[in-house]
């Protein structure tokens, strides 16, 4: 099992992943994701200092992904770190990938001085296993999140 950083030139592999991700949750909101273009998502994995995405891999086949990216929340203290994306294939899953997923983004967050990592409460809410997972992993409900689509 090998966890790295995700860049610009990791596009593609981001892109499926994620693409995977939006299939099995599709389910759970009225509201589609909107799929990025490929010089978009290349752009924003170019924001190093926003940004943090990491690619778990057994051998050469990626088989997780955890995005996450810098956003200021004034009741958490100053910058956070949001989870926006975790992902493992199916048939990888209860084997404490995602768990090594979330840890890699927690020592990033320390890292750079975050005060908080969050998740979308109200994404979790929907979906048990996914909750409760978060809850197993440290996190806690402060204040469930609500999203309206822009575009």
């Amino acid at each position: 099992m090998l966890i790295q950083r995700a860049g610009s030139a990791d596009w593609e592999i981001v892109k499926r992943l994620s693409a995977e991700l939006s299939k099995e949750l599709s389910g759970m909101s009225s509201q589609s994701c909107k799929e990025l273009n490929d010089g978009e998502l290349e752009h924003f994995l170019s924001f190093d200092d926003r940004v943090v995405c990491y690619l778990l891999y057994e051998g050469e086949r990626p088989v997780g992904l955890i995005l996450s990216c810098e956003v200021v929340n004034f009741s958490a203290g100053g910058m956070c770190g949001l989870i926006t994306n975790l992902y493992v294939v199916p048939e990888r899953r209860r084997d404490g990938l995602a768990v090594a997923l979330v840890k890699a983004v927690h020592k990033e967050a320390i890292l750079r001085g975050w005060q908080m990592l969050e998740i979308a409460s109200s994404t979790c809410t929907h979906h048990e296993k996914l909750y409760e997972f978060y809850l197993r992993n440290g996190f806690n409900e402060i204040e469930p999140q609500l999203r309206m689509r822009l575009r």
